[in-house]
């Protein structure tokens, strides 16, 4: 399976990770598709772009560890604050 990720991926210019998340349904329901772009048809290629969007776009992997809850927002906001009255800009 990697060899065709790599072939495609290359084909439709996508990083590695974006390679990884096209699977074996996206082939299968994808073949003609990719023998056509495989060939320099650039509708093919175009509509292969498009298609590989969704196991994409499914296939990240989001970094959540940083998002903060509005009430932990809320006291940076007063801390910012707390710090900016006690040393006023002049």
């Amino acid at each position: 399976m990697t060899q065709l990720q790599d072939a495609t991926g290359d084909l439709l210019d996508l990083t590695e990770d974006a390679e990884k998340s096209l699977n074996g349904k996206f082939f299968e329901e994808n073949a003609d598709l990719i023998k056509k772009a495989s060939e320099g048809n650039a509708d093919a290629i175009d509509q292969l772009r498009e298609k590989a969007l969704e196991p994409i776009v499914l296939g990240l992997e989001l970094d959540t560890s940083s998002i903060i809850d509005n009430n932990e927002l809320w006291n940076r906001v007063q801390q910012i604050q707390a710090v900016l009255d006690e040393n006023p800009f002049e």
